[in-house]
C-alpha cells in the first residue's frame, strides 16, 4: 500500500512539472515590468534559435509574436560554464514579428496598454486584420550550463524578455 501511495506521488509531481511555467517581462519608458507567468493558453513552438508565440485556441498560424536569430553560435561548454558565472548574456541579430493596431500602432504603445509584455492578434476584436511589422532585433540570452532559457529581445524601442521555465525544445544539444 505504502509503494502504491509512494507511485502516486511521484506520478503526481512529475506531471505538474511537464506542465512548464514561462515568464514574461518587458522594458519600455526606462522601466522593467514585472516578471509575469504567462496564461496556460500561451504555447510556444519552434526552436533555440527562434520561436513563435501563439494562444493554443488560435492555433500556431495565428502567432502574434516571432523571432529569430540569425548565425547563433555558443561557446563551449566550459566557456559557458564561466560565463554564467560572470553573469554574461550572449549576442544575436535577428528579426521580430508582431501585430499592432490602429489604437495601438507601435510595440511602445501595446506595452504601455499591458504596463508589461502586450500582443495584438494577427485578427482584430472586429474581425479585421491586424498590421504585421517586421524589424530588425537584438536578441541576447543568459548563459547557461546545457539549454538556453533566458532571452532579452530589444526591438522597436521595447524589450521582451522571456524565461523558458522548464519548457525545452527536444532533441538539440550545445556541446
Amino acid at each position: 500500500m505504502k509503494t502504491r501511495i509512494l507511485i502516486i506521488v511521484v506520478f503526481c509531481f512529475t506531471t505538474l512539472n511537464v506542465f512548464s511555467e514561462i515568464n514574461v517581462s518587458a522594458y519600455f519608458d526606462k522601466y522593467w515590468s514585472k516578471w509575469q507567468q504567462s496564461s496556460a493558453n500561451v504555447k510556444i513552438q519552434g526552436n533555440y534559435d527562434g520561436f513563435i508565440i501563439y494562444d493554443a485556441s488560435e492555433g500556431p498560424w495565428e502567432y502574434y509574436f516571432k523571432f529569430t536569430i540569425d548565425n547563433m553560435n555558443f561557446p563551449d561548454k566550459k566557456q559557458r560554464k564561466k560565463d554564467i558565472k560572470a553573469n554574461h548574456y550572449y549576442q544575436f541579430t535577428g528579426t521580430v514579428e508582431y501585430y499592432v493596431s490602429n489604437n495601438y500602432p507601435t510595440a511602445l504603445s501595446l506595452f504601455r496598454k499591458g504596463k508589461g509584455p502586450f500582443f495584438c492578434s494577427k485578427t482584430l476584436s472586429t474581425g479585421l486584420p491586424a498590421k504585421k511589422i517586421t524589424s530588425r532585433a537584438t536578441i541576447k540570452i543568459a548563459a547557461f550550463k546545457d539549454l538556453p532559457k533566458a532571452y532579452n529581445i530589444w526591438y522597436d524601442n521595447v524589450c521582451f524578455a522571456i524565461d523558458l521555465g522548464t519548457t525545452y525544445f527536444p532533441n538539440v544539444k550545445f556541446p
